[in-house]
């Protein structure tokens, strides 16, 4: 397991940018990943910057950072129900993460996910309040507060699989599963 140090936010300027672009975005989260600092752009994040796949809105506020196979990615859900995943640009020949001479990232690639695969991963950073405005965006799209709450818990929230969740919430297996079967539904229509 990598030892995490959490730096905070930062401003980005003409010495911390160096992406390739001058201002590619508005801040980044600093960690410390086994004694090295790295950075991940987390506001204001232009798509115009990057390289990416899928349709992707102009500017990205990611909402959770976590670390997937040693290197840092970031996320947000759209209100569509769908993820934009900032993750390292890899080299496709061996899959690994390109880096520069100093071995930092040597870019970024923009994700657009039509039917995330909820996973676990080591979670970093999570924008305070974001909770509650995912869960009330899923209501005002139609859903119930029970199917809205159990979609959120099980595919969007990465730490819970229907069993465990209904655990939790002291309702059967069978509940939870139909809650977020029918909330599925409700949003691709």
């Amino acid at each position: 397991m990598a030892e995490l140090t959490h730096f905070g936010l930062e401003s980005q300027t003409n010495e911390t940018g160096n992406y390739g672009d001058d201002n590619p975005h508005a801040e980044h989260l600093v960690v410390e990943i086994d004694g090295v600092a790295q950075k991940v752009p987390v506001t204001g994040v232009r798509k115009a910057a990057y390289d990416y796949h899928g349709e992707v809105p102009d500017v990205v506020d990611f909402d959770r950072v976590f670390v997937y196979d040693g290197l840092l990615h970031a996320e947000t859900w759209l209100d569509d129900g769908t993820l934009v995943e900032l993750m390292p640009s890899h080299n496709t020949a061996t899959t690994e993460a390109r880096t520069d001479e100093d071995g930092h990232y040597a870019g970024w690639e923009l994700h657009h996910f039509e039917d995330p695969v909820g996973e676990e991963h080591g979670e970093v950073w999570r924008r305070p309040g974001k909770d509650r405005d995912e869960i009330a965006a899923l209501v005002e799209r139609g859903l119930s507060a029970a199917e809205a709450l159990d979609f959120w818990m099980v595919e969007m929230n990465d730490g819970f699989t229907a069993s465990s969740w209904s655990d939790k919430r002291g309702v059967s297996h069978q509940a939870v599963s139909e809650n977020v079967r029918k909330a599925r539904k409700k949003l691709q229509e």
